[in-house]
């Protein structure tokens, strides 16, 4: 996840560089209310950024997509795209937020709201935010609109965002994990 090379990462999915990346992902399964939001406001994110958008299974559009606009099922590696991300669009399972939050990726967190999950997602993106480390934006308020607005203050705030991850201290827990299962296993 750390060593990722971005140029090598770049011309994996066909971007320059010359823009923003924002990467948008809902999970293996997708987010229909994610991808509706984002497509529709692709006409007012793609002027700025160049967009790579892990949509789920059976979500791709059929139609020709428009320049700076590339669509998947799925990415197996997904080192590659977190190397290239300069913003990123995702659900707030704990796997992705710590991620995100190990790789300095400043982030709009759209958790599943707590009537179609266990309530952790809120959560982990309250958490998230009062951190300084994302920006929330509930299912509820998802429009194109503002999905667009959080997209664009995430990324002028990216300098803030990135002083409050480094004040943020991640710990190497291999050892101490390393030294759990020895015990169990003794």
């Amino acid at each position: 996840m750390f060593n990722t090379n971005r140029n090598e990462a770049l011309k994996l999915f066909g971007f320059s560089g010359k823009k923003p990346i924002l990467l948008v992902t809902g999970g293996s399964q997708g987010a229909m209310a994610i991808n509706n939001a984002l497509r529709e406001a692709l006409t007012d994110i793609l002027p700025k950024f160049d967009v790579l958008h892990v949509c789920g299974k059976d979500n791709l559009i059929q139609e020709k997509t428009p320049s700076g606009y590339i669509q998947t099922e799925y990415i197996s590696n997904i080192e590659n795209a977190f190397a290239i991300a300069s913003v990123c669009i995702s659900r707030a399972g704990s796997n992705t937020v710590f991620e995100l939050m190990s790789l300095k990726i400043p982030c709009v967190l759209i958790p599943l709201p707590k009537g179609a999950s266990r309530g952790d997602q809120v959560l982990n993106a309250n958490y998230f935010q009062k951190l300084g480390l994302a920006h929330v934006l509930n299912q509820e308020a998802l429009t194109a609109k503002s999905l667009t607005y959080a997209v664009n203050a995430v990324y002028a705030n990216r300098f803030n965002l990135a002083h409050n991850f480094e004040k943020v201290k991640i710990k190497d827990a291999s050892r101490q994990i390393s030294r759990i299962i020895a015990d169990y296993l003794h």
